[in-house]
């Protein structure tokens, strides 16, 4: 007959099995049930410190004072054999802790196949639920965010009921739980001891109960969790409240020369869900039922690259933010509507303008909206748009009238949900072709965008299908003679230009263009000229003139002097009146290919670079893209990337200003990889669009040099070889665009392309352009092999290619998350490269400071290797720089991590090589003036 003995018993009788005979073991066993509570409990008060402890660990772990104290070690409590049962136990971190943190779990077969419990404080305000298992089987199952701040000197009180494959947590005395989620793998942990403790924060833990529970006690209890009970008409509230206070823009007077308007800040808002039977792009159509969103900002959470990735078919986060992806979920559910049913919304825009307009040219411009606009004013059809990154410029002059005018954008997120499956048009787009028929051409283009290629459009690594107006708007108002665009091709000593002008009147009209030059920093004006005279522009008349100046002594720009200046183009009339003046900020400077090698100015020049900025993830933050190039600037990083998402006029304008050098990247990573080929509409589009934002900024000093796309890789991995020559040339053909939009700069022909004649053949490349510059991303003592494999030129030996510079654009060695410094959670649940450096002390639960050490020396030592062995090669643009910071979407609170500081140390601008280095410093002598400039 098998007996199967609650908690302690069955362990007590199997230390006891060699010692006693059969019936006194049995008699033994009575006395340890009779000496048990009816219902079996197991208590634990820790009141006696001599208590014996079972612990697991390298730590502290001791009871003193009436309460278990542990840290970094745990100890076990209960039996092996423990399944099914009902845990409570209270737990604080001591009011002199650094934060909260408090570590538990149950079904501890060992230390690698365990339930894992955590309460964050910190800045991480959350319960965590995972299991860990040996060989790979650890999964996440539950991050519930906490609706307060866990404190320190606090006791909080757990209880954890769990049932077969089912986990209940309760906090405090509430009725119900924080988190009730079945494991579908819990046979990979089914039974063992409950544990306390495990943090690398002090806790300390008293009044522990455990109660077996029947395997069925939780069967017939329905799934339902805590959750704060939001007043039903609280939103309305807000939303009445909201609508109330809005008002329109007013121009009160007739500005005098080109102004700009900005109309960034609240907009009316209706979601497609409540459109019923009303055309809202109708100025009479009434907007009282209204609410009211604030542009420029998406209606859905922000979700990019590991800061909203997700993991375990999309539960949870991978973890480098859990605060950020909770802060941006917590926005949009602020939200006077619900954000998670709109697939498409109106926005309005009120203005009010003055007598004369007429006497104007007006231009609506929109930076960029996602993912697809139409736009009216004052219920007329003025612009459509496709696609995330693209601006939208139209003259609406025509359209406007002194008094109020309605701008209205009718804004498409997906047409059949998040599925995406539809290939029918959007209705509206079909709608549209019938009430305005002089937009057909235009019109017709967009219709063929089905719902499954809406979802597939070129967005970057921003994912959750973003949407809204996500970058400013503004209307520039101007003489009926006005400058539309400028092309400055700077020299050393001079520049060329191309403007762009038009002739909006009615009448031909003869005029004159001059150029002053001032220097942005002392407003000095440094060139002055009447540049071309006697030009005669017919009515309606576009004509780009080009014309150039030489001899000049300018401050150059580079990343070490940011010299910038302000380039005014003035059009007047035959008789001397200023007819329009557009100023571009911009500064002199080259950057070309050379030897194989960039030239900087002249000279060959390194890329010391950090890749990944925040900027996708605050876009419209002036503060934040101004610190933390700045930040940057500090730790000798003088280059980044805009990795997968182009930078806006914002961000682009900060690096111009603080001296950062921007490779700048198209947006659609992995376009065409392996097998792949997307609908070739949507290709074109993509290829338009990117390359009007080349025109869009290339005025940028900062930009250094254009990179189409991340790691396409057909070239590698396409396994037909026609395919993948008709993949070759539909980038070669946008490289070929790209040299007649910009001349100036280099190409990247894909971040991580290098040529490869070796195994592809010369022929491969006849008719091909591939750009000027080869780059490889590695990830060294990452997924890659050991650092200390870099020591000795390998990277250039192995990858060189005459007459290309070598550069790398992703070099990674791994990512601590933005609040405690702990390697980001996919990395260590499922892919486990950081066990590999740290071991143990990867989990949550461990002391980050052994991974943010280890990975800040492998960063740092890495970089100096690639500096000093490769004098071949071109640069090296490190990655993530966005993850050596905690709180680094915040620009008050952004604190470096220890791999800042090793970069610092590393990219410092005089380098001494490692052998001076090293034979002055054992000899004890003072190191020589001869040193390494890199």
């Amino acid at each position: 007959m098998k007996i199967n003995f609650p908690l302690g018993v069955a362990s007590t009788l199997r230390r006891a099995k060699s010692k006693r005979p059969r019936l006194q073991r049995i008699f033994l066993a009575i006395l340890l049930l009779c000496s048990m509570q009816a219902n079996a409990q197991f208590a634990e008060n820790f009141d006696n410190p001599s208590r014996p402890l079972l612990i697991r660990g390298r730590g502290d772990c001791r009871t003193t004072d009436g309460v278990f104290r542990s840290q970094s070690a745990y100890a076990c409590f209960g039996d092996e054999t423990l399944r099914n049962c009902r845990i409570t136990f209270s737990a604080r971190a001591p009011k002199d802790a650094e934060q909260v943190q408090i570590w538990a779990g149950f079904r501890a077969a060992n230390r690698f196949d365990r339930y894992v419990l955590g309460m964050k404080g910190g800045l991480q305000d959350d319960l965590y639920l995972s299991r860990m298992g040996y060989m790979g089987a650890d999964e996440l199952l539950s991050l519930s965010p906490l609706d307060f701040h866990p404190e320190t000197g606090v006791w909080y009180r757990f209880r954890i009921e769990t049932c077969r494959n089912r986990i209940r947590v309760f906090l405090n005395d509430e009725q119900l739980p924080r988190i009730d989620v079945e494991d579908a793998n819990a046979g990979l942990a089914p039974q063992g001891y409950v544990t306390l403790g495990g943090g690398w924060i002090t806790t300390e833990f008293d009044s522990l109960r455990i109660e077996p529970l029947d395997e069925t006690a939780l069967d017939n209890i329905p799934v339902r969790t805590y959750a704060t009970v939001v007043p039903a008409n609280a939103k309305e509230n807000r939303r009445q409240a909201e609508r109330a206070s809005y008002t329109p823009v007013a121009l009160d007077r007739l500005p005098s020369g080109r102004s700009e308007i900005a109309l960034d800040g609240h907009w009316l808002f209706l979601p497609d869900y409540e459109v019923k039977g009303v055309r809202p792009e109708k100025p009479e159509t009434g907007d009282q039922n209204w609410h009211v969103m604030t542009v420029p900002s998406f209606w859905n959470p922000i979700r990019i690259w590991l800061h909203g990735e997700t993991m375990n078919q999309g539960k949870f986060p991978k973890g480098v933010s859990d605060t950020y992806y909770q802060q941006e979920t917590a926005r949009c559910e602020a939200y006077t509507f619900d954000y998670k049913k709109i697939k498409a919304a109106w926005y309005r825009q009120w203005i009010d303008l003055p007598q004369g307009m007429e006497n104007k040219t007006v231009e609506l411009q929109f930076d960029a909206v996602s993912k697809m606009a139409d736009i009216y004013v004052n219920g007329v059809l003025v612009a459509s748009h496709t696609g995330m990154f693209g601006e939208i410029k139209t003259d609406i002059t025509k359209y406007l009238k002194a008094g109020k005018n309605l701008i209205a954008a009718y804004v498409v997120k997906d047409y059949a949900g998040d599925s995406g499956k539809s290939e029918e048009p959007d209705y509206y787009t079909i709608a549209r072709l019938d009430e305005h028929p002089e937009k057909a051409k235009e019109l017709e283009a967009s219709a063929t965008v089905t719902g499954k290629m809406l979802k597939d459009i070129a967005h970057g690594f921003y994912g959750g299908n973003p949407a809204g107006i996500w970058q400013p708007v503004k209307l520039i108002v101007a003489s009926r003679i006005k400058i539309d665009d400028v092309f400055i091709r700077p020299t050393l000593d001079g520049a060329s230009f191309e403007v762009t002008v038009k002739n909006y009147s009615g009448q031909k009209q003869n005029i004159s263009l001059s150029t002053d030059i001032f220097e942005k920093e002392t407003n000095h004006l440094f060139y002055s000229e009447t540049s071309l005279s006697k030009i005669a522009l017919k009515a309606g008349e576009e004509r780009v003139l080009s014309y150039a100046v030489q001899g000049l002594q300018p401050r150059l720009w580079s990343p070490q002097s940011p010299s910038l200046y302000d380039f005014t183009f003035k059009i007047r009339t035959a008789k001397g009146a200023e007819e329009d003046a557009f100023t571009v900020r911009s500064g002199f400077r080259t950057f070309e290919v050379k030897d194989g090698l960039f030239h900087l100015n002249g000279k060959p020049y390194w890329l010391r670079g950090g890749n990944h900025t925040p900027f996708a993830l605050a876009p419209n933050d002036a503060t934040l893209a101004n610190s933390f190039y700045q930040i940057m600037k500090a730790g000798n990083i003088d280059v980044t990337r805009t990795h997968t998402s182009p930078y806006n006029k914002l961000w682009v304008n900060a690096a111009d200003e603080n001296g950062i050098g921007i490779s700048h990247e198209g947006t659609w990573p992995w376009l065409m990889i392996n097998a792949s080929m997307p609908d070739s509409t949507l290709i074109r589009m993509w290829a338009d669009e990117y390359l009007s934002l080349l025109k869009k900024y290339r005025n940028h000093p900062s930009i250094l040099f254009w990179t189409i796309n991340n790691e396409m890789k057909f070239y590698d991995n396409e396994p037909n070889p026609a395919k993948r020559q008709l993949k070759m040339t539909i980038i070669s053909d946008v490289v070929k665009r790209i040299r007649e939009i910009d001349p100036t700069r280099p190409i990247s022909f894909d971040s991580n392309y290098r040529r490869n004649e070796a195994k592809l053949g010369k022929a491969f490349y006849e008719g091909i352009d591939d750009g000027d510059i080869d780059d490889v991303h590695s990830y060294i003592n990452w997924y890659d092999h050991t650092l200390f494999k870099q020591f000795n030129g390998e990277f250039q030996r192995d990858h060189k290619n005459e007459g290309r510079p070598l550069i790398s654009q992703e070099m990674s060695t791994g990512y601590p998350n933005n609040e405690t410094g702990h390697p980001t959670r996919f990395y260590t649940l499922v892919h486990q490269n950081p066990q590999t450096l740290v071991g143990y002390e990867a989990y949550a639960f461990g002391n980050p400071d052994y991974f943010l050490k280890t990975q800040a020396f492998i960063t740092g030592e890495l970089a100096e290797a690639l500096r000093r062995s490769s004098d071949r090669a071109s640069g090296i643009i490190h990655f993530a720089l966005l993850t050596w910071f905690r709180n680094v979407y915040d620009a008050k609170n952004i604190e470096p991590y220890p791999a800042y500081y090793a970069m610092q140390r590393a990219l410092q601008p005089a380098l001494v090589s490692a052998e001076l280095w090293g034979r002055n410093f054992y000899a004890g002598e003072k190191l020589p003036a001869r040193i390494c400039v890199v």
